[in-house]
């Protein structure tokens, strides 16, 4: 097979695999936004039922300053992120209340799902609610604050006024997935046009290109794939590396070096976000770079060829990365 036709296998292979997967994640954050509004819309109780409620699933403040079910057990199929200082909000327990109730459909959407980690809904009332149980308490502390929180604020229609889904730059996950993007989609309530909250689903990168548990892809380590900002959602660069918790690669092509700042969003989106360049690496030598749109995304996956031969080869490293801590 000639390097041409290598090149052009490896380029659609990948954007087939992850368009396959970004559509199931697309998918699924469309029908938790459409059972939010319904039990929002439907299925909110009156006071005395949801008390009755907490009671019967033995609610109450734990040592760690979260309130819910006593003790807190990992078979649990949702783990509230609830601070026991906002407890008697009548309006979030009612709204908690009703989406515990969707439990069946997070764990049917998740195992629909198999690569994603977590599924989790943070309420405008400063709540969340997580599926499968992580034990939060290990993550962040009860007063975290939710709506502060990066894939909530990118989702807000403040900034999201399309209300369309939201990915965070990739990120070292604390739950020992590695590094993953977060897909997040606001919720409306019904007939109101306010904000009920946010679903958001953490989604390993790997799996994204994919991988299976350890499985190493040739591909993953041959593509890149930028977001409709320019930023750089995958690199081969960007997996193993050994970084803290709560890292946040916020790298643009320029990390590449050379004539790579050159390539554009825009340009990338021209002729049904397909095409292909000629540009100097940061030693001045030519390298083709031939790119590829996801459907569904403002996504493009590229893949650096020799200029010479047309095979494919493994991209420039990152040059510099911008790493900082989530705050």
């Amino acid at each position: 097979m000639s390097g041409s036709n290598l090149a052009t296998e490896a380029l659609e292979r990948a954007s087939r695999i992850l368009g396959e997967r970004v559509s199931r994640v697309l998918g699924a954050l469309a029908r938790l936004r459409t059972l939010t509004q319904r039990q929002l819309g439907h299925g909110l109780r009156a006071p005395d039922e949801v008390a009755q409620w907490l009671v019967q699933q033995r609610f109450g403040q734990d040592a760690s300053g979260f309130f819910r079910p006593q003790p807190a057990e990992a078979s649990a199929p949702v783990e509230f992120g609830w601070s026991a200082e906002r407890a008697h909000d009548e309006a979030l327990r009612a709204r908690l209340c009703a989406l515990a109730e969707l439990a069946p459909e997070l764990q049917q959407l998740r195992e629909g799902l198999p690569g994603v980690a977590w599924l989790y809904y943070m309420d405008a009332g400063n709540a969340a609610l997580v599926h499968p149980y992580l034990g939060l308490e290990r993550n962040v502390p009860s007063r975290f604050d939710w709506t502060g929180y990066r894939p909530y604020r990118i989702a807000h229609p403040q900034q999201n006024p399309a209300l369309t889904v939201r990915w965070t730059p990739p990120t070292v996950d604390g739950g020992g997935e590695g590094l993953v993007t977060t897909a997040c989609l606001p919720a409306l309530f019904p007939g109101r046009g306010e904000l009920a909250g946010v679903w958001a689903l953490d989604v390993p990168v790997r799996w994204l290109h994919g991988a299976q548990d350890e499985e190493q892809l040739a591909d993953e380590q041959l593509v890149f794939v930028v977001d409709g900002d320019g930023r750089l959602v995958s690199h081969p660069s960007l997996f193993g590396a050994q970084t803290p918790v709560g890292t946040v690669y916020d790298v643009g092509l320029g990390a590449l070096g050379g004539e790579f700042a050159s390539l554009t969003p825009a340009q990338l989106a021209q002729n049904g976000g397909q095409g292909e360049r000629t540009l100097r690496d940061r030693n001045g030598l030519p390298v083709r770079c031939r790119w590829q749109g996801i459907n569904g995304t403002d996504w493009h996956v590229l893949l650096a060829v020799s200029a010479h031969t047309g095979v494919p080869v493994r991209p420039p490293a990152l040059r510099s990365a911008r790493r900082r801590q989530v705050g």
